[in-house]
């Protein structure tokens, strides 16, 4: 199993919790993947209102 793949199930069975995406956002950004900020932004902009 890829490393992507370890952290999109982590995301995905606990949908709640911030920190495997944000670690995900930051494994990401590591490897150049614009994604990374995308999820980050995804996940602070609905707590902020």
């Amino acid at each position: 199993m890829e490393q992507h793949e370890v952290f999109l199930r982590e995301i995905i069975s606990n949908p709640e919790d911030p920190v495997p995406r944000l670690i995900y956002a930051d494994w990401l950004d590591d490897q150049g993947h614009p994604f990374g900020e995308i999820l980050r932004r995804d996940w602070e902009v609905p707590r902020l209102s």
